[in-house]
C-alpha cells in the first residue's frame, strides 16, 4: 500500500472498527444500542475489491471509495456477529 492509501483505510476504515469495538460492551449495555457508520455514494464500485492496495491506479477518490467500502462490509459483519435487534443494531 501506498502511504496516501494506509493513511485513508486507517482513517476510514480502521479507526471506526477499534472505536466501535472498544464501545461495544457499553453499547450492548444500554438495552437500545445503535452503531451508524456514515456511507457515501462512492462505495458502490465492487472492483475495488480487486485492487485493495490501489495499485494499478492510485487517486484519492480511488483510496476513499475503496474505504467507503470496506466501512459498508465491515458494519454488514459486525451486524451478522454481534446484533441483536432491538437492543444492538448496526446501519450504514
Amino acid at each position: 500500500l501506498t502511504a496516501r492509501a494506509r493513511y485513508s483505510l486507517a482513517v476510514n476504515v480502521l479507526a471506526p472498527f477499534l472505536l466501535t469495538s472498544l464501545l461495544l460492551p457499553n453499547v450492548r449495555a444500554s438495552g437500545a444500542g445503535r452503531v451508524l457508520v456514515t456511507s457515501s455514494i462512492s462505495a458502490g464500485s465492487n472492483d475495488a475489491l480487486d485492487d485493495l492496495q490501489c495499485a494499478s491506479s492510485w487517486s484519492a477518490h480511488r483510496a476513499y471509495e475503496l474505504s467507503k467500502l470496506c466501512d459498508a462490509m465491515m458494519i454488514q459483519e459486525m451486524h451478522a456477529r454481534y446484533a441483536d435487534p432491538p437492543a444492538l443494531t448496526f446501519h450504514t
